[in-house]
């Protein structure tokens, strides 16, 4: 009888719970097999893109010279940003040539131009509503390592 009350107090909790929402990502142009591509799902621009351990979830993938797959499953609705970079040497960072220049592949969600430093959350972010939203980021190589 006690479970019966406990879930019937519980119940509006349950009809009122936000539906999950699930992001299909879908990684296009990772030019070469070597590394790992990693991924990381942000709700908020805090540490975005280059702090993945503020980020909601991550990912890492064998990369695979062309197209890569994902699915985060279990999210809440809101506002995400994405943030993925094909890490060749494995090395868990974005590597540069010592200017600043990145020397591996990069991508955003919303595919907006890196120009001159860091994307900002505004410019990736998108809204996840309940159901499944299909995410395409290009893979940008700016400079190849020596």
């Amino acid at each position: 009888m006690k479970k019966f009350i406990a879930f019937i107090a519980a119940l509006p909790f349950y009809l009122h719970a936000a539906p999950d929402a699930q992001i299909n990502l879908t990684i296009e142009g990772v030019h070469s097999n070597k590394g790992h591509v990693l991924v990381s799902v942000f709700d908020k621009a805090d540490g975005f893109p280059m702090k993945p351990k503020k980020s909601v979830r991550v990912a890492r993938m064998a990369a695979k010279d062309g197209i890569l797959t994902k699915a985060f499953r279990g999210l809440k609705p809101g506002e995400y940003a994405i943030a993925m970079i094909h890490d060749e040497n494995d090395n868990l960072k974005l590597d540069d040539n010592g200017k600043g220049v990145p020397t591996e592949g990069f991508g955003f969600s919303n595919n907006p131009k890196a120009d001159g430093g860091p994307v900002a959350y505004e410019s990736a972010k998108f809204t996840l509503k309940p159901g499944v939203a299909e995410i395409k980021v290009t893979t940008t190589y700016v400079e190849k390592k020596d």
